[in-house]
């Protein structure tokens, strides 16, 4: 039965917020590469302490993950919207106030523990909008993050290189953040569709979203290796730009910038056709583009190349959403919390890893030893392919003794 035309419009209206929505966290979350230098320069020396404050609130990043999994089933997706939107926004406005390391170390944490919740809320949001065809409106919700990412570093630095604070730039740009949470509100308290969890309706696919099944634990690698390059290079690039060739901040976000300029161009290539592909494929390829750019960049010392593997980054993170989605069920919320934390806790010991080799072997190989992520998530989305392959002819097996 095809849905009425109030629905319809109620749908559309949500699905242009969420994008929106993550189009500002996107601008704003991109911000905090500069924002490291501004209060490395201002406040420390070395790279221990960045290093230890991006492991530990990473960290605590992701319980939040799971919880939102776990908020969705008692209280519905729309409320999770609005939880996640509240829990970003507010951490943004206290960075204003930062005048101590120490403030900015718990105002910081506390936008990572908002960061986690809206991501995850969005995505389920927004996929559960419109389930029959989710990789195509989760490729478009981070279209938007990307358009805003791409914006966030050099906006930041033209407000700084203007004689504004770094804290100044990082609230004005934060501003329309508030115009969009109080548009989710409104429309929340009139909506008249239901997206209330149904673990119910997937039943017979609890036994796959089983922490005992090996899947699981392959896409947990997964999620950590498709996710380290992109903090990684979000946090240590501009460092070690300065550091291996004195590129200023400013001039450094220009890479950083052309590094989430491919985002929109793949995604808006990739959410035309993308529910025809194999999403296994899809990640196979996109981790190896970026083991390839990363050793150019790498051996050749140029910059450009590290931008490049944001072709690749592109694809990962919705794709990998999408498939989990498509292995575990649209409503598996729990088991990707689940894969979604676990990958996050070890991925930030890995950017937190990058700080301690640089220290002891210098900034050169502690940041291009993330190569190694790369070529592990290739890896091992193969070994998820051929274990749900040999799952798959084992299960025709078994069918086939008992249809005898």
């Amino acid at each position: 039965m095809s849905e009425n035309s109030a629905v319809f419009k109620e749908r559309k209206v949500l699905l242009t917020l969420c994008y929106f929505s993550f189009g500002m966290i996107g601008l704003l979350f991109s911000m905090r590469t500069n924002i490291f230098q501004y209060v490395q320069a201002d406040y420390l020396d070395g790279y221990t302490h960045i290093a230890s404050l991006v492991l530990i609130s990473g960290i605590l990043m992701q319980f939040p993950l799971f919880l939102t999994g776990l908020f969705i089933e008692k209280k519905g997706f729309q409320k999770a919207l609005l939880l996640g939107m509240i829990s970003f926004s507010l951490p943004v406005f206290l960075l204003f106030f930062v005048r101590s390391v120490l403030f900015f170390d718990v105002a910081f944490t506390l936008l990572m523990l908002g960061y986690g919740i809206s991501v995850m809320a969005l995505n389920l949001f927004t996929s559960n909008l419109h389930p029959e065809r989710k990789g195509n409106v989760l490729l478009m919700l981070h279209l938007y993050f990307a358009v805003g990412a791409l914006f966030g570093p050099r906006l930041i630095s033209q407000l700084t290189d203007s004689g504004f604070s770094w804290q100044f730039g990082i609230v004005i740009s934060g501003l329309p953040l508030l115009i969009v949470i109080a548009a989710i509100f409104s429309i929340n308290r009139k909506v008249s569709f239901s997206m209330e969890y149904e673990g119910h309706a997937e039943s017979s696919l609890a036994g796959k979203g089983s922490v005992k099944n090996p899947i699981v634990w392959l896409f947990v690698v997964i999620f950590l290796c498709s996710q380290t390059w992109e903090f990684g290079m979000a946090t240590w690039f501009v460092i070690y730009a300065n550091d291996t060739s004195g590129l200023d901040p400013s001039s450094a976000a220009w890479y950083l910038s052309m590094f989430y300029g491919s985002y929109p161009l793949v995604r808006i290539i990739f959410s035309r056709f993308i529910h025809r592909m194999n999403l296994l494929v899809v990640l196979f390829i996109a981790f190896s583009i970026c083991a390839c750019f990363i050793l150019l960049g790498s051996l050749s010392g140029n910059y450009l190349y590290f931008s490049l593997t944001g072709l690749g980054v592109a694809l990962l993170y919705p794709a990998i959403i999408a498939s989990m989605q498509e292995h575990f069920g649209g409503r598996a919320t729990k088991t990707i919390g689940f894969v979604t934390m676990m990958g996050g806790l070890i991925q930030y010991v890995a950017i937190w890893s990058v700080g301690i080799i640089s220290n002891q072997q210098g900034i050169e190989k502690g940041f291009s030893s993330l190569i190694w992520y790369m070529l592990a998530g290739a890896l091992t989305v193969l070994a998820v392919f051929l274990l749900e392959k040999k799952q798959s002819s084992s299960e025709m097996v078994y069918s086939g003794r008992l249809d005898r």
